[in-house]
C-alpha cells in the first residue's frame, strides 16, 4: 500500500448551525492508530442526510468532530500492535457506529448499533469525510470482494438502515410497501413499493432502477391516500419513512390497511413534529408503530453481501473531492436523486 502520509484530505466543519460552513483541507493531519485500532484510507464516502443534521445541530445530539461522515469504503494501511485478523490492505467499510461492546444488554439483544457503550462516527470519533481515519479493529465491517467501494459506501448506513427498516415492518413478499422518501436511493427485494417523492428525476429513478411498482409525486397529486387506495385496494401492508421533513409524517396513517405497520426511520429536526396519530385510529385499525435506528453489525453484513450478490444496487452519483461541498448541499436540499458519494481520489 506504500508509506502512510502524514497529511491528507478532509472535508472539515467550520461551523455548525443552521447556517453552517465546511470547507476542503488538502493538509489534514493523518491519525496514529492506537494498540487496538485499524487506520483506514478510504477511497469513497457516501454522504448522509444524517451529516447535514450533524451540522445543523438540529437533533439535540451535539457532535464536535472535526469531520462528520459515517460512510467510508476503503483499506487498511496500518492497525495497532494488539489487532489481530487484519492485514494490510483489507477492504474495509466506516459505518455510523464505530465501536460496540458486544457484551451488554442491548448488545446481547440484536441493538449493538445502539451500545451504551458505542463510539460513533462524526460523533465522537472523526468520521469519512476525512480521508484517512482510524476505528477499533473489533467492530470494523469487511467489504466483500465483489463489491466495488462507491457502491459499498452508502450501504453502510442507508443500506442497513434500510434492511433493518423492510425487516421491522413486517412486509413480506408480494405485500404492498410505501417508501416515503424513496428517491434516497432504496431498493428491495420481491416487496411491492410504492415510491413517495417528488421531481420527475426520482420519479424516473424509483420506476426504472430501485424497482417500485408505483411512484407518487406529493407535490403535485392532491390526495395521496386516495391515490394509494387506488393502487392498493385496501391500503399499504406497512410504510417505511425516510424523508426527514415534518410533512413526510402527515397522516401516514391513511395510507395503511387494518394491521399495517409504520416505521420510523427519517429525523426532522428535533421538536417539529410527532409521528403519531388519534388512538381511536390506531385501535380500530390495528395500526403498529416502530422506529429504528441505524443497522446492526450482522445486518451490514447482510446488506452488503446481498448487494455483492447483485440483488440490490444503490443508485449513486460520483462526485470528485473537489465538489464535496457543493454535493453536501443537493444533499441538504433534496436536490439529488439516489445517493451521493464522493471520491477522494483524483
Amino acid at each position: 500500500m506504500g508509506a502512510v502520509p502524514k497529511t491528507c484530505r478532509a472535508c472539515v466543519v467550520v461551523k455548525r448551525g443552521e447556517d453552517f460552513k465546511i470547507k476542503l483541507d488538502y493538509n489534514y493531519p493523518v491519525p496514529t492508530p492506537k494498540d487496538d485500532e485499524l487506520l483506514i484510507r478510504l477511497t469513497h464516502t457516501g454522504i448522509c442526510m444524517s451529516d447535514v443534521h450533524n451540522l445543523k445541530a438540529d437533533l439535540g445530539m451535539p457532535g464536535d468532530s472535526e469531520c462528520v461522515g459515517h460512510e467510508g469504503a476503503g483499506n487498511v494501511v496500518a492497525f495497532g500492535a494488539r489487532v489481530d485478523g487484519w492485514a494490510v490492505g483489507d477492504r474495509v467499510g466506516v459505518k455510523p457506529c464505530m465501536y460496540a461492546c458486544r457484551n451488554c444488554e442491548l448488545c446481547n439483544e440484536g441493538f449493538d448499533g445502539m451500545c451504551m457503550n458505542a463510539r460513533r462516527a462524526a460523533y465522537h470519533e472523526n468520521g469519512s469525510y476525512a480521508q484517512y481515519l482510524v476505528t477499533p479493529a473489533s467492530y470494523a465491517t469487511r467489504i466483500p470482494q465483489e463489491l466495488s467501494d462507491e457502491l459499498a459506501a452508502p450501504l453502510l448506513c442507508s443500506g442497513a438502515t434500510t434492511f433493518r427498516a423492510v425487516n421491522q415492518s413486517t412486509a413480506r413478499i408480494g405485500q404492498w410497501l410505501i417508501i416515503t422518501g424513496a428517491g434516497g436511493g432504496v431498493g428491495s427485494i420481491g416487496i411491492r413499493v410504492i415510491g413517495i417523492d417528488t421531481s420527475e428525476a426520482k420519479r424516473v429513478l424509483c420506476l426504472q432502477t430501485l424497482g417500485c411498482e408505483a411512484f407518487i409525486d406529493f407535490a403535485t397529486c392532491s390526495d395521496i391516500p386516495k391515490e394509494v387506495m387506488r393502487i392498493t385496494g385496501r391500503g399499504a401492508h406497512a410504510s417505511i419513512i425516510t424523508g426527514g421533513t415534518p410533512g413526510a409524517y402527515a397522516n401516514w396513517w391513511e395510507n395503511l390497511r387494518t394491521g399495517g405497520t409504520m416505521v420510523v426511520v427519517g429525523l426532522p429536526p428535533r421538536g417539529t413534529t410527532i409521528a403519531g396519530a388519534d388512538p381511536i385510529v390506531m385501535v380500530l385499525k390495528s395500526l403498529r408503530i416502530q422506529a429504528t435506528f441505524v443497522g446492526s453489525f450482522q445486518e451490514t453484513y447482510m446488506a452488503l453481501e446481498i448487494a455483492a450478490a447483485g440483488k440490490v444496487k444503490p443508485a449513486i452519483t460520483i462526485f470528485p473531492f473537489a465538489e464535496f461541498v457543493e454535493a453536501v448541499d443537493l444533499v441538504r436540499f433534496g436536490k439529488l436523486p439516489g445517493r451521493a458519494v464522493i471520491r477522494f481520489d483524483d
